[in-house]
């Protein structure tokens, strides 16, 4: 994960869940207005985050934990996708 990011296992390990937890509200709120905040490595490390835990954690339903954080990470790739795209094709 820290190779695609640019970022290096010590500061991954030391970013608090809250601001990751924050970031996806920043995006699912204010959308592209969210991406000169975030930064590139932010978003490059949002999109690896999203990418590995909606392929890693397979669907069980017997496990709340990993279902929420599937459908969290999910709707990560989603808001982060709709930033992304160019204003004329939300219209």
């Amino acid at each position: 994960l820290c190779a695609p990011t640019q970022w290096d296992e010590e500061s991954l390990a030391a970013l608090p869940a809250t601001e990751i937890v924050s970031d996806w509200y920043c995006l699912r709120q204010a959308g592209a207005l969210a991406l000169p905040a975030l930064g590139t490595q932010r978003l490059a490390l949002l999109r690896g985050l999203a990418d590995v835990y909606t392929q890693a954690l397979l669907p069980d339903e017997s496990d709340a934990i990993r279902r929420f954080l599937r459908a969290f990470f999910q709707a990560m790739q989603h808001f982060l996708n709709r930033a992304e795209q160019p204003a004329d094709l939300m219209l």
